[in-house]
């Protein structure tokens, strides 16, 4: 284990003890049960903010009373192409709406320094919305079975609220906010909890998957102009040919709610079917997080075995990740997103200093760099099956540690008893949509 390392003193966090004081724990658990609230009220604005086309006929617009043969011949062939388009609508609407799942399981191997295990890994996830809002539910969880016991020494729960910030047909921002609780045996992280928020940057392609471009013609096949103020006229084109019709029903805004949900549906589709994604995530995270620390190390009496429990700690961080989405086909898929937590300037270095003088330093800073190579192997009645390849790299160049007693060291340099900085971890996971 090197010596060049450090974290931030006990002295600068807001909880110092959590191991037997009972104020500490109950700080926390309020910070969690404030997260709970956070989401459950962002779920509610989820719920209000979807526009509901569901109850509108097709009767929106008014196909009869045209000025002409030639008018009313034409009307006569749009009248069925605005009902599909309202039905195509509406069932997009649908999707929308309805929470998706998805359930995964396979094999996973661990690494660190010190170890490596392989072990049994399930996860489960819950999502509603894609597009201008996504709620997403995950939880992931690595089991090892050893002498007919299980034990968990990797689970993640992450909750997310993502909402685009529409103008015109760009998907260049997003705001958001997350959630999460982290366990990591390897890295001795007894828990990590995180509330944190920011802004996406995202740059897209104008390109999408075969799948998309069908979807897309279907859409484009009837466009319906946004109704002009003071008129009860509306523009109406089908493929190519256009021609004004009367609202049915001037005094409400039916025509008005399908113009949006047609645009809403246009750009969603352009976020599902994309086939390149190149994004910049940035923002502030609340970290609450109880962290041991064990290793073998040479002493004056041979190697011997130590193991430290630390005081629980806060911290607010800034966090950033480049992402990169890849998506040449409808069948497979790849990403890229590293995420850098970074310490505030005021906590840039931290200090660990001996009894007798020796000093550790080094910046504060994380690394979680997590790919996804997903390929899709059999898609049927609204479900899809995929093999899911992953490989993951948490890097902590600020893990917990204390110096050991001076005269433990056989060297007069004092011991530093750290956590682990790198794990690494690949899975090989079997997933089912729903």
């Amino acid at each position: 284990m090197k010596n060049n390392i450090c974290f931030m003193p006990v002295a600068g966090s807001h909880c110092k003890v959590c191991g037997g004081n009972p104020f500490c724990w109950l700080w926390v658990w309020a910070m969690w049960g404030k997260l709970y609230l956070v989401l459950l009220l962002l779920l509610f604005c989820l719920l209000g903010r979807t526009q509901d086309i569901s109850s509108i006929e097709g009767t929106v617009l008014d196909f009869t009373a045209q000025p002409d043969s030639a008018a009313a011949a034409w009307a006569k062939k749009a009248a069925p192409e605005m009902a599909a388009l309202l039905k195509y609508l509406k069932e997009q609407e649908q999707k929308e709406k309805k929470f998706n799942g998805a359930a995964q399981f396979g094999f996973a191997g661990d690494q660190t320094n010190a170890a490596s295990l392989y072990k049994i890994n399930g996860g489960i996830a819950v999502n509603r919305g894609y597009y201008p809002d996504k709620f997403e539910f995950a939880t992931d969880m690595g089991l090892v079975i050893n002498n007919g016991t299980f034990r968990e020494n990797v689970s993640n729960v992450f909750i997310t609220y993502d909402h685009s910030l529409p103008k015109g047909d760009s998907l260049f921002l997003e705001n958001y906010m997350v959630m999460s609780r982290f366990s990591d045996e390897f890295l001795g992280i007894e828990q990590r909890y995180e509330l944190g928020g920011g802004f996406i940057l995202a740059l897209w392609s104008k390109k999408l998957t075969p799948a998309g471009n069908a979807e897309m013609n279907r859409l484009h096949k009837t466009n319906l102009l946004p109704p002009e103020a003071g008129s009860d006229s509306v523009r109406l084109c089908v493929n190519g040919q256009c021609a004004n019709l009367k609202r049915a029903n001037p005094k409400n805004n039916d025509a008005e709610l399908v113009y949006r949900a047609r645009q809403q549906a246009k750009v969603a589709l352009r976020k599902k079917y994309n086939r390149f994604r190149l994004a910049l995530l940035s923002g502030l995270i609340v970290e609450a997080e109880k962290v041991s620390a064990s290793d073998s190390l040479l002493t004056v009496s041979g190697k011997q075995n130590f193991t430290q429990s630390y005081n629980a700690s806060l911290h607010l961080r800034w966090e950033m990740r480049p992402t990169i989405d890849v998506k040449p086909s409808d069948n497979w898929s790849f990403k890229v997103r590293p995420y850098f937590k970074l310490p505030m300037p005021w906590e840039w270095y931290s200090t660990v200093i001996s009894s007798n003088g020796y000093t550790s330093k080094a910046i504060d800073y994380r690394l979680d760099v997590q790919t996804n190579l997903t390929i899709k192997l059999a898609d049927w009645f609204n479900k899809q099956a995929s093999v899911d390849i992953q490989y993951r790299v948490l890097y902590d160049n600020a893990p917990r540690r204390s110096f050991l007693d001076p005269s433990l060291s056989p060297g007069g340099v004092p011991l530093l008893l750290a956590a682990q900085k790198t794990h690494q971890i690949v899975r090989l996971m079997f997933m089912v949509r729903f």
